[in-house]
């Protein structure tokens, strides 16, 4: 798994849709009061398939070039993610979108 150190605590993981898909949708569904009211998606998300679905489609768009989505890691466990978008070559710039389950809040982890 490719895994990217930012300090002793946290790290950022490319998604395995397979293995990360239960953990990821917990967290989510756990979260999803506090979430679905920044991110629409939240509420679509149903089960742990529609959470896989959606891991894929992350890495399908990170092998096209057209974002990449990493999992944040909090002491090597799942804690949300971090999302870099809509690439513009003209200036250089992209889109971050993030998004941490409510345990994980108060951390120091964002």
């Amino acid at each position: 798994m490719f895994q990217y150190k930012i300090d002793e605590e946290v790290s950022l993981a490319l998604p395995r849709p397979k293995i990360d898909a239960k953990a990821i949708y917990d967290l989510i569904d756990a979260s999803r009061k506090e979430l679905s009211q920044w991110l629409m998606w939240s509420v679509d998300m149903k089960n742990v398939a529609d959470e896989e679905r959606a891991l894929v489609r992350n890495l399908e768009n990170f092998g096209k070039g057209d974002s990449v989505t990493t999992i944040i890691l909090f002491n090597e466990q799942p804690a949300g993610a971090i999302s870099f978008n809509r690439f513009l070559k003209l200036d250089n710039s992209t889109e971050i979108g993030y998004w941490l389950a409510t345990k994980f809040v108060g951390k120091g982890i964002m």
